[in-house]
Parts: C-alpha cells; sequence; structure tokens
C-alpha cells in the first residue's frame, strides 16, 4: 500500500455551523481549538491493506531551506 500525502490541513471555519447546531455557541471555538490537530490530506497510489500495528515506512524528501526562515522567526 502507498499513501502519498499531500499536505497539512489548512485552517477552516466549515465546521462552525454544524457544530453550532449540536452545541450552541461552540462553532466559534472550532478554528482554535483545531490549531496543531487538523491532520493531513492524502490520496491512495497503491491499494494494499493496512492494520492497527503494521510496521510502515516514511520517506521524506530533501527539501531546501526556505530562504526567509530566520526573518519568520525573528531572527
Amino acid at each position: 500500500m502507498t499513501l502519498v500525502v499531500d499536505m497539512a490541513n489548512r485552517p477552516c471555519h466549515l465546521p462552525a455551523k454544524p457544530i453550532d447546531a449540536e452545541g450552541p455557541g461552540n462553532g466559534k471555538a472550532f478554528k482554535q481549538a483545531a490549531k496543531g490537530r487538523r491532520g493531513v490530506t492524502a490520496w491512495v497510489e497503491r491499494e494494499g491493506v493496512l492494520s492497527v500495528g503494521d510496521t510502515l515506512r516514511l520517506h521524506i524528501p530533501d527539501q531546501p531551506v526556505w530562504p526567509h526562515l530566520d526573518h519568520a522567526r525573528g531572527a
């Protein structure tokens, strides 16, 4: 089985309405509460079976360092 991870999920306001339907007033808090917990998007490149306890291999290709990293960090 091969999964290709595309990107990290970005902040989203779309779940706010259904959350408010279940717990009025809670929808507004979702965006901030989900920060750092959003997960990733991926697609199946090769079918197979993946079960709890299976050993996985993660391949992260070399990536150039972002040239503005020091500035973004305030250095």
